[in-house]
């Protein structure tokens, strides 16, 4: 009698093979860490801003008649660690100075102090807030005392309740 060639363990082997890697793939692939753990500040908050910049989009109005600086457009980004732009309740100082381009400390002379902006409220805080460009608009008024077709350098210094002082400054040309 010829013996017969059995396919069953050859069969029952692939089927085990499978099964293997199937459990293999299905157990390696669903293991998940644990979310990491968020630790709030008092406030509730916990994106806080890191570093303030000036927008791009600063810039020196003249007045269409007389040519003559008339208003400065100063928009603010205060970011978090992560570069992202922020909205939060904070107090505002700006200041504009000549701009000394050779020096260590690039302010020149003091040329004007705006009042300090509090923007704690949150209707006023809303009143600056321009949400598509992800920044604060401030328009302050020039006087005829700034210096024409001189660089300026725009300073700002920002705080709120919970965080530091931060500054930025911003060399502003004249076009």
């Amino acid at each position: 009698m010829k013996k017969k060639k059995k396919s069953g363990p050859s069969v029952s082997r692939g089927v085990c093979l499978t099964g293997f890697f199937f459990f293999v793939f299905l157990y390696s692939g669903c293991v998940s860490s644990p979310p990491p753990v968020v630790n709030f500040n008092q406030s509730g908050a916990c994106f806080k801003p890191v570093a303030v910049k000036f927008g791009g989009l600063t810039e020196i109005l003249k007045d269409p008649q007389t040519k003559q600086p008339k208003t400065l457009r100063v928009f603010i980004e205060l970011r978090d660690q992560f570069d992202s732009r922020l909205k939060t309740p904070f107090t505002v100082r700006l200041e504009l100075y000549k701009y000394a381009s050779h020096s260590s400390n690039p302010k020149g002379e003091h040329l004007k102090t705006w009042p300090d902006l509090v923007l704690v409220d949150a209707a006023v805080n809303n009143l600056y807030w321009r949400d598509y460009l992800r920044a604060y608009e401030f328009l302050l008024e020039l006087d005829s005392s700034i210096p024409v077709s001189e660089p300026l350098l725009a300073a700002a210094a920002c705080w709120g309740p919970d965080w530091p002082r931060l500054e930025a400054t911003y060399v502003l040309n004249w076009q």
